[in-house]
């Protein structure tokens, strides 16, 4: 086995692995990704994760406050694996009226953001957790021009993800990723930001919609 090869099959999240990528390009993310963005950039709290996975990030916002108790947490995915509902995100048409936040399979990020931006209602948001070459390209260039970023979130400290959410097998956290933050109807410039590499313990939120508190609700 060749010396790149046995590395990316360390990290699963590269264009290498045992049988080159995950069918699906399955590489679940570290919660711990989700968990830093909320502290600084405010999410509705009406969201849907349309590549949910095994919801890694969907149970991220169903434990935080204030989206345990007022939450509207949608979780999608292509393929059933065991949480969430299984649906095509490509098929749906409907508007969301809340924002749209995920880790796509990478071979399919462009289709996802144009999707994704067109499903968009009011002033709500795209947040697409991706590598950073993500900014790569003459193709991305032009799709940038289009629909301009309003904030590109770097992680100071570096993130992993996993194939197939194996963490325990895939520790190494060789690349660099970001969040991806495009708010329907932006034509400014693309503001640039860093995110800690330690939790603070506060969150931004914005709050979409008001569910009534069942009573045996404890708080958390």
């Amino acid at each position: 086995m060749s010396k790149s090869k046995a590395l990316a099959m360390m990290v699963g999240a590269s264009a290498h692995s045992e049988t080159e990528r995950e069918h699906h390009d399955y590489y679940a993310t570290d919660p711990i990704a989700l968990k830093l963005l909320i502290e600084h950039q405010p999410i509705s709290t009406t969201v849907w994760e349309p590549a949910c996975g095994e919801g890694h990030l969907a149970k991220v916002l169903h434990e935080a406050k204030p989206y345990s108790k007022f939450g509207n947490i949608r979780s999608t995915d292509l393929v059933d694996r065991g949480y969430g509902e299984v649906l095509d995100f490509f098929s749906v048409t409907e508007p969301w009226d809340g924002d749209i936040l995920t880790n796509p399979p990478f071979k399919n990020v462009d289709k996802f953001i144009r999707h994704g931006l067109s499903l968009l209602t009011q002033k709500n948001r795209l947040i697409i957790f991706c590598r950073l070459h993500l900014l790569e390209s003459v193709k991305r260039y032009k799709l940038f021009q289009e629909f301009p970023l309003k904030t590109v979130w770097i992680h100071s400290g570096r993130v992993g993800t996993a194939m197939n959410g194996d963490f325990n097998k895939y520790k190494a956290k060789a690349m660099c990723y970001g969040w991806f933050v495009w708010e329907n109807g932006y034509k400014g410039d693309t503001i640039l930001k860093w995110l800690p590499s330690e939790l603070t313990g506060k969150q931004q939120y914005h709050l979409k919609l008001v569910y009534p508190r069942k009573e045996n609700q404890d708080d958390n």
